[in-house]
């Protein structure tokens, strides 16, 4: 494969940097506010990662000893190497460093985009919009405001290859899209794929042939990695578990998810860079890819959007800055939209309060991990597993670690009728079957099908708030 030279590097002016400058610290404030205004760490998932990343610590992880009851450790480990590095090396503890590091490296992927726009546009204003319009897509937000994700470091690892593609830059490039693997092996693959053809100075129509054979094998290659979580390998998933993942959104919740103004800019970006496709194949790539997946459900409904949105803000900038130049009073309308994009933005980190654990129910599972004996398993529903298993350091009966899940439809039906059955008989099999001692109830199942009532002959242990432990059994 024939590499071409390389463009000069071309210098940025101070006040460029300044403005990007300025773009990174609000990116950085909105995800950091979050933190900022909640006790304890939020997220579902940030609370697996950190139990194993502190396990792994200790050495590596084979077994998990309080999902589910004890099972297989599942999981691409290099996340959770990587984040006990990070904790050794500061000396910090990992539910402190974790949501800070993470949410840092998501957060570069802004000044990563500036540069791809750079690359394409050969202009600062364009990068910059680029920039700003990609700091606040709301699901950016979700995926990177301090909830300690393994998307924050796909996202940026991704954005970075595609970054060293654009530039010819092939030993970073393969670097990058090798780390990535190692984090990722899906996101991983599709990086590895971008490099096909596109260094080639010439185009036969047989190649254009096999371009249309690479997009399919790309998006089978997620589809094959993604494999290894039981979400696509079995049919043991409840319809309502694969709808939350796969979700059937609406036209108005794309355009809330994405921003409306990122997708017509890019939209008009995307028209206006019509005759240098070639030049621009990996990120057509990418939009394609994504797509197809979104629409397929080969990859969860936000994950597909935040990697969609990476080419979509880099059209974006493009499109507004061609708006800007040929028409003053766009200007006008350029900046009404970079507003409401940043109210859009805020207003999306409303969204994260229901992964944020409630300091009563926090103060329940520590009073579970001081009082209750260490074998004991504790009853929650799927979204507070990784809480009971973190905090409380007991068995939990299920979670939302799907990967390698066995029998999950049986066990979360068993779950949802120990909350929900008015049978008291079969509501205490099921506590024997997955020998159940503490019942966990907080104010979030404040639902008919969730009546505390169901619970009154159980004797409460601990009550703070809307929140009690029963003991069972």
């Amino acid at each position: 494969m024939r590499m071409l030279m390389r463009p000069a590097k071309i210098r940025m002016k101070r006040e460029i940097a300044v403005l990007l400058a300025v773009i990174f610290a609000l990116a950085l404030v909105i995800r950091f506010a979050p933190m900022s205004t909640h006790e304890h760490p939020i997220g579902v998932d940030a609370y697996y990662h950190f139990r194993q990343a502190e396990a792994f610590k200790n050495g590596f992880v084979f077994y998990d000893n309080l999902s589910f009851g004890g099972r297989a450790y599942v999981y691409e480990p290099t996340f959770h190497i990587f984040l006990a590095a990070v904790s050794a090396a500061t000396f910090l503890p990992v539910e402190t460093v974790a949501p800070i590091i993470v949410t840092l490296i998501g957060s570069l992927t802004v000044i990563v985009v500036f540069f791809i726009t750079r690359r394409v546009s050969k202009n600062d204003s364009a990068a910059l919009l680029s920039a700003a319009l990609f700091a606040v897509v709301p699901v950016f937000v979700w995926k990177t405001a301090s909830t300690t994700l393994l998307t924050s470091v796909d996202i940026f690892l991704l954005s970075l290859s595609l970054l060293f593609l654009l530039r010819r830059d092939e030993k970073q490039y393969i670097v990058t899209s090798v780390v990535l693997f190692l984090f990722s092996p899906a996101v991983g693959v599709l990086a590895m794929c971008l490099n096909a053809f596109y260094l080639r100075p010439k185009w036969t129509k047989t190649e254009y042939v096999w371009l249309a054979f690479l997009i399919v094998f790309v998006i089978f290659s997620l589809q094959f990695f993604q494999a290894f979580n039981s979400v696509y390998i079995s049919k043991d998933i409840p319809a309502d578990v694969q709808r939350s993942l796969n979700e059937n959104i609406g036209l108005s919740d794309y355009l809330f998810r994405l921003n409306v103004f990122v997708i017509g800019l890019g939209a008009l970006g995307l028209y206006l860079s019509r005759k240098r496709a070639k030049e621009l194949l990996p990120l057509l790539l990418i939009l394609i890819v994504m797509f197809v997946s979104l629409v397929s459900g080969f990859l969860e409904t936000d994950r597909a959007l935040v990697y969609l949105a990476v080419p979509l803000a880099v059209f974006a900038g493009v499109g507004a800055y061609e708006l800007v130049k040929r028409e003053k009073l766009m200007v006008l309308l350029l900046l009404a939209a970079l507003a409401v994009s940043i109210f859009f933005g805020v207003i999306a980190l409303g969204n994260l309060e229901w992964s944020a654990i409630p300091n009563s129910e926090y103060s329940a599972l520590e009073w579970l991990r001081n009082n209750s004996p260490e074998i004991s398993m504790i009853l929650g529903t799927p979204v507070e597993g990784h809480w009971i298993a973190y905090v409380a350091v007991r068995k939990n009966v299920i979670d939302t670690h799907l990967l390698g899940a066995v029998n999950f439809t049986e066990r979360f039906d068993d779950v949802m009728a120990m909350y929900r059955t008015d049978d008291r008989t079969l509501r205490e099999r099921l506590f024997e079957k997955y020998d159940v001692a503490y019942v966990l109830y907080s104010d979030r199942f404040a639902l008919s099908e969730f009546s505390i009532e169901r619970f009154r002959s159980y004797q409460p242990v601990y009550q703070k708030g809307f929140t009690v432990v029963y003991k069972v059994m």
